[in-house]
């Protein structure tokens, strides 16, 4: 678990990212880290990468954070946990700092995933009766 505090390899890399010129940072992409964190360790996890690249002087440096969730509504709610201002849903996610979101399918029930299937899917959590839209 995540305890709040970075170590100390933590905030250098990714002010050695930012001091290199990129132009984001994905966080909980694809990478499958994700899934085996808590909600509120990947709430955790994105107030940490963004209070140290803000008080490293990268505020203007744009977070991206995963989204994947095996479900339309544990999706939406991992959309409005993590990111300030996308549309309606600015709540409790203004204070984890992340600017954008990348929206997965759900990988555990590919055979089923048509071309309708996630078009659905995709439509489901884009105009979300929850806000998120």
């Amino acid at each position: 678990m995540l305890s709040g505090k970075a170590s100390p390899s933590r905030p250098p890399l990714k002010h050695r990212l930012a001091a290199a010129g990129i132009t984001g940072l994905v966080l909980q992409g694809s990478n499958g880290e994700a899934a085996h964190l808590t909600h509120q360790e990947r709430s955790l996890t994105v107030r940490t990468v963004r209070h140290a690249l803000d008080d490293a002087g990268y505020s203007h440096l744009p977070i991206i954070v995963g989204t994947g969730a095996p479900s339309v509504r544990e999706t939406v709610l991992l959309c409005k946990q993590v990111t300030p201002s996308l549309g309606t849903i600015d709540r409790q996610a203004h204070n984890d700092g992340g600017n954008y979101v990348i929206v997965l399918p759900p990988c555990y029930f590919m055979t089923l995933m048509t071309e309708d299937a996630l078009l659905d899917y995709f439509w489901s959590v884009s105009y979300s009766p929850s806000g998120y839209n």
